[in-house]
């Protein structure tokens, strides 16, 4: 156990010397959070409800956003290890140590992404017996849509894990339903949005899942393990090989069912053959912050355009994603440009960038680097 402690309080660490930062998709689950309970935000129908109803509950509670978010992150990111280590006695009890130690999901740890809750979720569901167990996986996968692959091999063969996984499903479907008259419409919408045919060209070869792979070839072993999760691994690989859209922290989608079947298939297997499966390199995947300063130049309250959702982490306002837009033409009270955000492969998308930097006429825009904001011109107010 003293080389459990070690290995736990290294990951820790870990997570707490990587800047923890809000990006793109955290403020989007934020901003989704806030639709649901307010009229700020924006309705990004295409994200899993779970971390956006959490996040949303928390801010309407009063809770300061973005530092709760953070937080909550860092807790859950803390706790997936003590979860399977207090539910079993053999090796299954360093699932949660060998997924939050792994590289990919260290590298990504310092976003509170939906990955966090999802893997929590899932070896909460694989730690948990009964419907209990069904319900706790339905939820991860309703926290990150690729995790509802876990679901049947989780209850594989067992009815009240079934039961309980289905009770959440059906009520998640009925809300679906109310909300888009369609039940099926948030996971429809998060497949289009997961693999946009115009940006096909921004992401490189799929071999990035076959290079994570072999960061840590210990976990190989998994391969040589009779458990039902090697299947399941074989299932995810496969599929995020066939789509367009290629990124690394997506392998934090398919690697946690060859942890499930590395610990399941080696009971016996001493903590430090486990823990050699699972270099930790904190730094591996590391990212800029965005500087969030110019955000306070607006209030809340307001309507703002802009080019990147991060505006919704820091401030109250109602958001009109520029990305949805079949036209660049910002109508909001402030805009905010960030050239960055929008890469482009041809001139009519700079020249759409172009017009909305200059319809805007963004303050403190230091080339492409610096956020800027100012009021919209319409809105009629110096």
């Amino acid at each position: 156990m003293l080389i459990f402690w070690a290995l736990y309080s290294l990951t820790i660490a870990a997570f707490l010397l990587n800047p923890v930062i809000v990006g793109w998709d955290p403020a989007e689950y934020l901003a989704y959070g806030k639709w649901i309970f307010s009229d700020y935000g924006f309705m990004a129908g295409y994200r899993p409800p779970v971390w956006p109803l959490v996040l949303g509950v928390l801010w309407k509670a009063g809770f300061p956003m973005p530092g709760t978010m953070k937080l909550l992150a860092f807790l859950i990111y803390a706790a997936t290890p003590l979860i399977s280590l207090t539910a079993f006695k053999d090796s299954r009890k360093y699932l949660g140590l060998v997924i939050i130690a792994h590289p990919v999901f260290a590298g990504f740890s310092h976003m509170p992404l939906s990955h966090i809750i999802s893997a929590a979720l899932f070896v909460a569901a694989y730690s948990t017996p009964g419907a209990v167990s069904g319900a706790l996986v339905a939820l991860s996968g309703l926290s990150r849509f690729p995790f509802l692959l876990a679901v049947p091999f989780v209850c594989w063969k067992d009815k009240k894990r079934w039961a309980g996984a289905m009770s959440v499903m059906a009520l998640y479907f009925f809300i679906t339903y109310l909300v888009f008259r369609s039940p099926f419409e948030s996971i429809l919408a998060a497949g289009k949005a997961a693999n946009p045919e115009h940006y096909a060209w921004l992401w490189g070869g799929n071999s990035v899942y076959i290079k994570a792979l072999f960061i840590t070839p210990l976990m190989l072993f998994g391969l040589r393990s009779k458990s039902r999760f090697r299947l399941a691994f074989l299932v995810a690989l496969a599929y995020f090989l066939w789509i367009p859209r290629n990124e690394l922290r997506f392998f934090i989608d398919i690697f946690p069912y060859l942890a499930a079947a590395l610990v399941e298939g080696y009971r016996k297997l001493p903590l430090i053959v486990v823990a050699m499966a699972v270099p930790l390199i904190p730094l591996y995947y590391d990212l800029t912050p965005l500087d969030h300063a110019p955000f306070e130049a607006i209030p809340d309250g307001v309507t703002v355009a802009g080019m990147t959702p991060e505006v919704n982490a820091y401030r109250d306002v109602k958001f009109l994603p520029w990305f949805d837009y079949p036209h660049p033409i910002p109508t909001g009270e402030y805009c905010v440009y960030y050239g960055p955000a929008i890469p482009c492969e041809n001139d009519e998308c700079e020249a759409k960038k172009q017009f909305f930097r200059e319809s805007c006429e963004p303050l403190a825009v230091s080339g492409e680097l610096v956020v800027g904001v100012t009021r919209h011109p319409s809105s009629g107010q110096g």
